[in-house]
This record gives structure tokens, C-alpha cells and sequence, in this order.
């Protein structure tokens, strides 16, 4: 059997992007099937319009000469658009097929709170952007995403393609060697490393500082917990700061807690290589991000069986509703918010034990192994 030449192109600094993409290569890596080469770039830094076209032309620039350095590739492998559209300028020169895996919406939003200069660039850069979608989505061979909701939202999105035919869905996967869930022992030691009491009920939100993930609606229900004398404590885990928007977030959300006077109920950590422990010494994740497909953080949450609540998003809806509907969060206010967590603390053990084994039993069935070899057999069998 011929071996099948793969060119893997993704970008560094991505969250759940960047993790996925690795995973799938170290699975894929060691298969005879297949002979890859792998490149990684920075990914946009800057928000400002002059910031984001220069990087767009320069990314797109690059792209083209990793690929036309590797032109003799059968699969082109990618999840980010700019190489996508690099790959679709090369390809009937090259002879390559396109694969773009899709993890989530590059496409910035028509910002209509701002004013001016600012609300005319957030539209061309809209423009621009969905336009280099539908270039490179209408010639691709293949389209993978996470989830159905994923699907539909492409389809819909760009009807005019037909691109119905070339997507497949890929669920995520997750590493059961390294997440896995922890004792009694083990969850007090992790606590009194980070001077944490083990009274002390633990909200977790964990993942990249953007304004989209909505912590500062959290925080904001932080202060219900304070009035009510709850014993909570609300931890921040986020990787390193890369971008300009993470930097601008974080001083807002620090602002917040100050103004709030929070500063006793928020603990900040900035870690990556340790957030199996995170999950660990935590009793429940809490996820107010709208942007989601299949999340990364549903799934290790679920599988070290630490209780994970959710607002309606992509694909988390088709998971939780199999594990405990009250999971699913639907609120208008921080007040209502506040309610809905702490009902879920204050679950009887018994009721969360049998949650938390109903979430580990569906979880573990999403592995890195599986979702690599699905995008093998598609490429293979196209």
C-alpha cells in the first residue's frame, strides 16, 4: 500500500485549537499508513485593523512558501483559514488535496457598538475574512468538525458552497492517561498547595482570557456568593498571555474584582502542564462561553468526574443532556446564575456521584485514537 504523504499545517497559542491539532499528530505520527510533515506559526496578536491586514498578508505569504516548499504532499492538512487559502492558491499547481479541520469561528463579528473608523474596519475585516472562507471552503476536498451543531452551522453559514457532501464530524478526543480523577488524599493535597481550604467549595473556569468566555458574568455572580456567606471560591486557570485582547481582558476582569471586592474570593493561576490537577481539587467547571463546539474542557472535566456546567453551546447540549439536564445553564441575570450553581454544590452525594459516573462513562468514549484514525480513513478512502 502506497504511504500516504500528509502536509500538517496549524497555528501555535490557540487553546483547545492548538491541543487538538498536537494530539491528532502524536497519534498519527507513528502510523505506516501515512509520512507527515508538520508547520506551525504565531497566530494573530493584534486586534487593530492595520495589525490584523498586516498579519493576515503576511501569514498567507508564509503559508504559501512552507507549502510550495513541500509541494510533493498528497494531503494538505489544516485548521487555520489563512493557510487553507494558501493551500487553494496552490493546489492546482500542485496537484494536492485540501483538508480543513475545523475548530471554531475565525470569522470576526460585525461589531456594531462601535463608532467611526472602528465600526467601518470591523466590517471589511468581516468582509474579508468570510470571503477567504468561501475561496478556500469551495475548494477543499474535505471539512471536519467536532460536532453536528458544527456542521449545521457551516452549511448554513455558507449555503451558497454546497459544501454539505465534504464535511465529516470528527468528535475530540481526550487523553485518559492524563486526566483522570483523584482521591479524597489527593484532592486535599493539590488544595494545600495552593493554600486552599477543604471546606472550601471550588469553581473552576479554565481556558484562554477572552472576552467570550464571558468570566466576567462569573465573577459578577461572585458577589452573590459574598453576600451570601457561601464559602466559595472561584478559580481562574488560563494559560500564558499571548495576545493583545488577553492582556486587555484580564486587567478589565482584575478592575471588576477590585470594584467588587472579590479580591478573597478569586484565585488566579496561570498554568498549563498541571491542569489534570486543576480539575482535580475543583467541584465544579463552569463554562459561560457561547462559542463552543465540542469542548475540551466538558470532556476532561467529565472524565476526571468533576461536575461540568454549561450555558447552550454547539455541541455540549447533545452531551449534557445525557448526563443531567441541570447541567445546561439558562439564566438572564448573575442572580440567577449564582442560584443555579450553588443548587448544583449543594447536590447530595449520592445524586453527584451518580452525575459524575453517568459524565465519566460517555466522556471516555472520546479518544485521541479514534478521532485520528477517522481522519486517516478519510483521507485514505477519498
Amino acid at each position: 500500500m502506497k504511504e500516504l504523504m500528509v502536509l500538517i499545517l496549524y497555528e501555535r497559542d490557540c487553546g483547545g485549537e492548538t491541543k487538538a491539532t498536537e494530539e491528532i499528530i502524536k497519534r498519527i505520527v507513528y502510523d505506516d499508513r501515512v509520512n507527515i510533515k508538520v508547520y506551525a506559526r504565531k497566530p494573530l496578536l493584534k486586534n487593530d485593523f492595520f495589525g490584523f491586514l498586516s498579519w493576515l498578508i503576511i501569514s498567507i505569504i508564509g503559508w504559501v512558501l512552507i507549502i510550495f516548499k513541500n509541494r510533493k504532499t498528497d494531503w494538505i492538512y489544516t485548521t487555520t483559514y489563512t493557510s487553507g487559502v494558501a493551500a487553494a492558491i496552490l493546489k492546482f499547481f500542485i496537484g494536492s488535496k485540501l483538508c480543513f479541520h475545523y475548530h471554531g469561528s475565525r470569522i470576526p463579528h460585525r461589531n456594531n457598538r462601535k463608532k467611526g473608523i472602528h465600526r467601518l474596519s470591523q466590517k471589511i475585516s468581516h468582509k474579508v475574512v468570510s470571503d477567504l472562507h468561501r475561496f478556500f471552503l469551495k475548494r477543499s476536498e474535505l471539512i471536519m468538525v467536532p460536532s453536528f451543531f458544527s456542521k449545521n452551522y457551516l452549511v448554513n453559514e455558507f449555503y451558497s458552497l454546497e459544501i454539505n457532501k465534504k464535511i465529516a464530524v470528527i468528535p475530540n478526543g481526550i487523553n485518559l492517561t492524563r486526566f483522570a480523577s483523584g482521591n479524597k488524599e489527593i484532592k486535599n493535597n493539590l488544595r494545600h498547595i495552593l493554600r486552599v481550604k477543604n471546606n472550601t467549595k471550588v469553581i473552576l473556569s479554565i481556558g484562554r482570557l477572552n472576552s467570550l468566555k464571558n468570566i466576567h458574568i462569573l465573577i459578577k455572580a461572585g458577589i452573590i456568593f459574598k453576600l451570601k456567606k457561601l464559602n466559595i471560591l472561584i478559580m481562574i486557570a488560563y494559560p500564558k498571555l499571548v495576545r493583545e485582547e488577553e492582556f486587555k481582558y484580564k486587567k478589565y476582569l482584575l478592575k471588576l474584582v477590585k470594584q467588587l471586592k472579590l479580591q478573597k474570593n478569586i484565585l488566579w493561576v496561570e498554568d498549563e502542564k498541571n491542569i489534570p490537577r486543576l480539575y482535580q481539587l475543583s467541584d465544579i467547571v463552569i463554562s459561560l462561553s457561547a462559542q463552543e463546539n465540542l469542548p475540551l474542557i466538558m470532556l476532561e472535566s467529565l472524565v476526571t468526574k468533576t461536575l461540568f456546567a454549561s450555558v447552550p453551546a454547539g455541541g455540549v447540549n447533545s452531551i449534557l443532556e445525557k448526563v443531567d439536564q441541570r447541567l445546561i445553564l439558562e439564566f438572564d441575570n448573575e442572580i440567577i446564575l449564582a442560584e443555579r450553581i450553588t443548587r448544583l454544590l449543594k447536590l447530595p452525594g449520592k445524586e453527584k456521584n451518580f452525575i459524575v459516573k453517568r459524565g465519566y462513562s460517555i466522556a471516555k468514549q472520546f479518544t485521541w485514537n479514534k478521532s485520528a484514525n477517522l481522519i486517516l480513513q478519510k483521507m485514505l478512502n477519498f
